[in-house]
């Protein structure tokens, strides 16, 4: 039921700098007013030459130049895409940087604050603004951002979009939104918040309030991430690496089978053997990123296979 990349491992990771050619950055409003930042890159050929447009969203405590972000933007660079990639409004990371600076920020987050910042980009996609409107759109999200792209489309789906995007690609997503482990669920109950561990966060951890949980404390009872998955109208790909211990193989499955209850979308799953949670990619642009040219490849194989096909006429 799903499509194996097998890649030849070349034994050792390979430490290479990325850069990523004909960058721009840009900057609009996003989520209760907040700045949104971003980071634009064109073919080599210019904008004329590209097949699609692809907005890059980022996961839990990231942004768009740390690990598989602009690595995955480098990836749909090379398959000839203007791409442009986002640090969400609510990430608490300072423009253009790593660490997170603005706590606050973070902790009012809440579910759909990630689609509001994506209309504008959207917005700002179909006015001109920002280059590659008249391109088939792609959104593509890593880890929780996987969860909120698939979440995306189905808005645009529902409330009909002026751009809605022609396909989607999942790259590690989760299989539910705002999920609590059971001690994570007892702190709440008891402190309104719940804290984790991330060394790029003052004292070393973040704080998520009530916000991030509204939806499922209003409807408790209500799977938002499988209505979701019901509403998608578009060829979407869900890629997970057979090596990801942060994101398990149970939410590859978990997807799947709610995607096979129904039959909007043209579904495609992909597995890396090897691949932990970014694929292979650590690190932030610009600085410093690690990563293993065999699983890139492995996952720009994926993509591609399933662009031809989305994208066909």
């Amino acid at each position: 039921n799903y499509v194996r990349r097998n890649h030849t491992r070349r034994g050792r990771v390979v430490t290479r700098q990325l850069t990523l050619p004909n960058q721009t950055h840009f900057q609009l409003t996003g989520a209760e007013g907040r700045r949104l930042v971003g980071s634009t890159t064109t073919p080599n050929a210019g904008t004329a030459s590209a097949r699609a447009l692809a907005l890059v969203v980022h996961g839990w405590t990231g942004n768009k130049d740390r690990n598989i972000v602009p690595a995955a933007g480098n990836l749909l660079h090379d398959l000839d895409c203007v791409v442009h990639r986002i640090t969400l409004a609510h990430a608490g990371v300072e423009p253009h940087g790593d660490r997170i600076v603005d706590a606050d920020a973070f902790e009012r987050d809440r579910l759909d604050n990630a689609t509001t910042d994506v209309r504008a980009a959207a917005d700002a996609i179909r006015t001109g603004a920002l280059e590659g409107g008249h391109l088939p759109w792609i959104l593509v999200g890593h880890s929780r951002g996987g969860a909120q792209v698939l979440r995306i489309a189905a808005t645009a789906a529902r409330e009909s979009w002026p751009l809605k995007p022609a396909a989607v690609v999942a790259l590690a997503p989760v299989s539910r939104h705002g999920h609590l482990h059971p001690k994570e669920r007892e702190a709440f109950d008891r402190d309104g918040f719940v804290e984790r561990p991330c060394a790029r966060a003052p004292a070393g951890k973040v704080r998520m309030g009530t916000s991030w949980f509204q939806h499922w404390i209003d409807e408790p009872d209500r799977d938002h991430f499988a209505q979701d998955v019901a509403d998608l109208a578009c060829p979407t790909l869900v890629v997970h690496g057979e090596a990801d211990t942060s994101v398990g193989l149970d939410h590859a499955d978990r997807i799947q089978s709610l995607a096979q209850q129904h039959d909007k979308a043209d579904w495609t799953f992909a597995r890396i053997p090897h691949a932990d949670h970014n694929f292979g990619a650590k690190g932030f642009l610009g600085e410093r990123l690690d990563y293993d040219p065999s699983l890139l490849d492995a996952l720009r194989g994926a993509v591609a296979d399933f662009l031809d096909r989305a994208l066909a006429p």
